[in-house]
């Protein structure tokens, strides 16, 4: 039960800064606040994961870190709603630009993430 409420408690934290960083940062055309908050996730999403750990530490990181507060925090299903609303508006070269490169520099957090990982 207590790993029930540490996913919570993090997931909590998680969306409350999801939400204080998007509402900056997303103030233009490209939507620059979940794209960041995004590639951020991935990259402590694959440093969490990584982090070599007694396993009451390991515990703690992957689920109350990586599943309650990354998991929260970051925001690919607000990413596609914003593509397709990006599609929509007739904006097809931002929509592109914005999902590609989400992809690509979420994929290469990943990797930089877990490689730093290693080193902790």
């Amino acid at each position: 039960m207590e790993k029930f409420f540490l996913v919570g408690l993090c997931g909590v934290a998680g969306a409350m800064a999801r939400y204080h960083l998007s509402r900056h940062l997303n103030k233009w055309t490209f939507p620059l606040g979940t794209m960041l908050v995004n590639i951020a996730g991935s990259f402590l999403l694959g440093l969490v994961v990584s982090i070599k750990s007694t396993a009451v530490l390991k515990l703690f990181l992957v689920l109350g870190l990586g599943t309650g507060f990354i998991g929260s925090f970051t925001t690919f299903s607000t990413m596609n709603y914003e593509v397709m609303t990006l599609l929509k508006n007739q904006k097809k070269p931002v929509a592109f630009t914005y999902a590609v490169s989400s992809l690509i520099l979420g994929l290469l957090a990943v990797f930089a993430g877990t490689a730093a990982g290693r080193f902790l």
